[in-house]
């Protein structure tokens, strides 16, 4: 059992991070081929392209992702195994907001 302690908040958190990185680069594809009417054929501006929507979809996936990830780590901190509500609880109770964010 204790294998599977925190596997839901793992899971969320893996979950959460993937989508949101996937979905903001094809948003910000999106944003080019509408300003642009089309992605650029030149290798060179398609991986400098590429990169910068990357780092913008990489960004935003860590901001989304990070608070399920302190609540993971809060779940397995805790000697008598927390729940996944309950690291939730303790986090807010203890260091409001910011402490999803801490670490």
């Amino acid at each position: 059992l204790g294998l599977y302690v925190g596997f839901s908040a793992l899971m969320t958190r893996n979950l959460v991070y993937m989508m949101s990185k996937f979905l903001v680069f094809d948003f910000f594809t999106d944003i080019v081929l509408r300003v642009f009417g089309r992605l650029p054929t030149n290798n060179f501006l398609l991986g400098v392209l590429s990169t910068i929507k990357g780092m913008i979809a990489g960004v935003f996936s860590v901001c989304v992702s990070h608070p399920p990830d302190a609540i993971l780590t809060r779940m397995n901190q805790d000697a008598k195994s927390l729940g996944l509500v309950t690291a939730i609880q303790s986090i807010w109770e203890t260091k409001g907001i910011a402490g999803f964010y801490a670490g």
